[in-house]
């Protein structure tokens, strides 16, 4: 921190002079064609790409000079504010890179399920037992051990925002965006299961409804069967009855009955 009496120098911008930047075009010309050797950073050691565009390898006036590096991304990037947008796609590159690899390790993040409940819930891999199982470390910091390996997914549904204030401060919104690494076409999923559930219910129903019909038609045609058996046997008595009739042929034996009276037997002759 500078003193109260001294001014702290801020950089300045200078404007670079014609023939500094026509010396400065041949050199990069030279770099690019191989006739002269590459940048070397100067923090990191590595070889610069010639073939760079520029707004990529120049640094910035307003942070001060410094020799060939590209180390002002890193300066950037810590000072930068994360959006909404840029958090998604950091979770969805995380979830190629763990869909690549579904092996556990010690110290990547994962989701599980505390004491074998829902919901799912970002963890840290601590251990990794013979039997298969892993010991794992929630974010509310507590730990639990020996996680069946069913109970853990490697490729997490919402992103965790655990590690990712590496890529700069986060947003007011992507710190407090609840659906953070949300894969809409995911909800296709969903409604394909649904649908198949519904179906499933729909035939079901409908062959409820085929068998309900079925004992009903059996039990009606049990039933007119019974009905016609006990009308054939009505008909065989009645028919026996009148062929073991008396001398009447088969007349009532008290005779016909007429409007005054019956008539006797001999009267109906």
């Amino acid at each position: 921190m500078a003193d109260k009496g001294t001014v702290e120098a801020m950089p300045q911008h200078k404007t670079e002079a014609f023939e500094d930047r026509k010396a400065r075009k041949q050199l990069e010309e030279a770099r690019q064609s191989g006739k002269a050797a590459p940048e070397i950073d100067v923090e990191s050691g590595k070889m610069i790409n010639p073939h760079n565009p520029e707004y990529i390898t120049k640094r910035p006036w307003y942070l001060g000079e410094s020799g060939p590096s590209l180390n002002h991304h890193a300066v950037q990037k810590k000072n930068h504010f994360i959006t909404m947008h840029e958090a998604d796609a950091v979770a969805k590159q995380r979830k190629k890179k763990e869909r690549k690899d579904t092996r556990l390790q010690v110290g990547m993040w994962v989701e599980a399920l505390f004491r074998g409940k829902n919901p799912w819930l970002p963890a840290k891999v601590l251990k990794m037992n013979l039997d298969g199982t892993a010991d794992v470390e929630f974010e509310n910091g507590k730990v639990q051990k020996k996680v069946a390996r069913a109970h853990i997914k490697t490729s997490m549904a919402f992103g965790s925002m655990l590690g990712i204030e590496e890529e700069g401060k986060l947003a007011f919104d992507a710190k407090r965006d609840r659906w953070h690494g949300y894969d809409p076409t995911a909800h296709k999923g969903t409604i394909e299961r649904y649908n198949r559930m519904d179906d499933a219910r729909r035939k079901r129903r409908q062959e409820l409804k085929d068998e309900k019909f079925k004992r009903k038609m059996e039990a009606k045609k049990k039933k007119e069967a019974e009905k016609a058996d006990k009308k054939k046997a009505l008909g065989d008595k009645s028919v026996v009855g009148s062929s073991s009739g008396g001398g009447g042929g088969g007349l009532h034996p008290r005779g016909w009955r007429k409007r005054g009276g019956w008539m006797s037997p001999v009267e109906q002759v």
